[in-house]
Order: structure tokens, then sequence, then C-alpha cells
């Protein structure tokens, strides 16, 4: 097993109660966007409750969706959390136009494992962009888009 590194790795984690604090318009906006569930009896309860968070950017680099990996090993609860809504945006970035190699894993955890072992790496990998799926059936219209992008600015530097 890897021990995943804080260092230069946008990886958070939101504590229970991190609402606490809050007034009534950013309990509301969390609801909206997912952060927060209102539950029946009224009270809050956090969508990505003792998770580690991994943001989830666009093209232009903000944040658009959140991973959340559960750190508890329970039989009866979900482990992988996003916000509300379909899958958007790229884990980690979109890949650089000058890319020559694009490496895809099926999660997140992965990818960052990889990003991680790639900063040690001198050979193929060192040159080489990660981009996490959204799982095995996670291949989105959006990443496919990427792939073809990468691959066509290949063909089109191995034609020069």
């Amino acid at each position: 097993s890897m021990i995943l590194s804080v260092k230069n790795s946008e990886i958070g984690y939101l504590s229970n109660r991190f609402y606490q604090y809050w007034n009534d318009k950013l309990i509301e906006a969390g609801i909206t966007i997912g952060l927060l569930k209102r539950l029946k009896n009224g009270m809050l309860s956090p969508s990505f409750k003792s998770c580690i968070l991994f943001p989830i950017k666009n093209k232009g680099g903000r944040i658009i969706n959140i991973y959340g990996r559960s750190i508890t090993e329970s039989k009866n609860t979900a482990r992988h959390f996003y916000l509300k809504g379909a899958h958007q945006g790229i884990y980690p970035n979109y890949p650089r136009r000058e890319a020559r190699h694009l490496i895809l894993t099926e999660s997140i955890i992965d990818a960052r494992s990889l990003i991680q072992v790639k900063g040690e790496d001198q050979g193929l990998l060192s040159e080489a962009e990660v981009i996490a799926l959204y799982g095995t059936n996670g291949l989105t219209i959006e990443i496919k888009s990427e792939i073809l992008q990468a691959e066509s600015r290949q063909l089109n530097m191995e034609k020069n």
C-alpha cells in the first residue's frame, strides 16, 4: 500500500461539523451544490463525511466538482462521493497541449498515486500526463474529447 503525500497535491478533508459557523445563506448554498444534506429531522449532515477530498477542475482550472473517498470501512455505506449532477471536469487537470503520452487510471486515487511516483521517475512516465476516469464505467464525453485531441496533436507532430 502507498501513502499519499499531501505536499503539492490539493488533497483536503472536511471535519464533520465544518459548517457550524456558516450563516443561513452559506448553508443553503452548501445544500444546493451538494456539500450538505438536510435530513428528515431537519438536522444537517455533510455529504463527504469522513472523506479525503480531491478537487476536479474545468479547462480553466476552476474547481467544478469534488471527489470524496471515505476513510472509514463499512459494508453498509458508500465509499465514493461526488457533488450533485453529472460528472464534469478532469482530474487532476486537462492535459497540456505538448503532452505526448496520456495515462488513464480508473480512479482519482490511482491517478494521485501515479503522479506521486511520476515525480520521482526520470523515464517515459515523467513525460506522460495522467487523467483519472470516474470509475470503471467513467469514461465521459469530456475525457474522450481530450484523448482525441491529444491523439490528433500527436499525429500532427509525427507528420512534421
